[in-house]
């Protein structure tokens, strides 16, 4: 993202915004990191609200892992919030927008990276953090082999693949899978939790999700707390079951 930044920076000097936004994705974190420093301004990160009080931006973030949220106000200028992808609803808008083109006029020699190679995704598989659905598997997968099953459910949902720290730590799942605080943190409007204990490393990256389903022979896996619906079974049983059902609906 470094040529990114430098057009960004120029941009924002010249045009003066009082208010710069950015989206809390891999590449967005990247770069709002570096207007940060070159702006020399501040930046409420990972926001799940924004409003407008007396021209002030006001951000609101999570904080301690997603056990408690904060407000914010920005001071600097341009005032900067990256958002957290998928909680943000789509606005109908009877403005429309006109494009300007800008030159930002990048040095290429200046830059310190460039890009060696750009490979496309062959895998099919929709996004983490762009899945309106995600169904994830932890620990009580028991196993690589048994994700199968979380893969069957998830095709027939047209859902994404996700998996815990422990599954990723276990060699289980790929860490492109992992969702959680050192992973991915995701919003999509349904999240099913198989066989995820609920560790709050995991929550921070999942709790801003629409609706929850947790499943877990477990009936005091902290997962439950967090959860919209949740069953108390094994999964081994009720995922095949929900696939089976589903597949009868669509």
């Amino acid at each position: 993202t470094e040529a990114y930044a430098a057009a960004v920076t120029k941009l924002v000097k010249e045009k003066d915004p009082a208010i710069l936004l950015l989206a809390a994705s891999v590449d967005g974190k990247d770069l709002s990191s570096r207007l940060v420093g070159s702006l020399a301004t501040g930046m409420a990160s990972d926001c799940t609200e924004l409003r407008l009080e007396g021209g002030k931006l006001i951000a609101t973030r999570p904080v301690y892992a997603g056990k408690a949220f904060a407000e914010m106000e920005i001071t600097g200028s341009p005032q900067m919030a990256s958002l957290r992808p998928n909680v943000f609803p789509v606005v109908e808008n009877a403005k429309a927008g006109a494009v300007e083109k800008f030159d930002a006029g990048v040095d290429a020699s200046a830059l310190k990276t460039k890009v060696a190679d750009v490979s496309k995704d062959t895998s099919g598989r929709v996004e983490l953090t762009e899945a309106t659905i995600i169904v994830s598997g932890g620990r009580g997968m028991k196993g690589p082999e048994n994700y199968q099953i979380i893969e069957e459910l998830a095709n027939v949902l047209g859902a994404a693949v996700g998996a815990s720290r422990a599954a990723v730590d276990a060699g289980w799942r790929p860490q492109t899978d992992q969702v959680g605080q050192t992973g991915k943190v995701v919003s999509p409007n349904l999240y099913v939790a198989c066989g995820i204990s609920g560790a709050i490393q995991h929550l921070a990256g999942m709790g801003s999700s629409k609706y929850i389903v947790a499943i877990n022979k477990d009936d005091e896996a902290p997962i439950f707390a967090k959860a919209d619906y949740g069953i108390v079974d094994d999964l081994f049983k009720v995922v095949p079951e929900i696939t089976t059902e589903v597949k009868k609906i669509l």
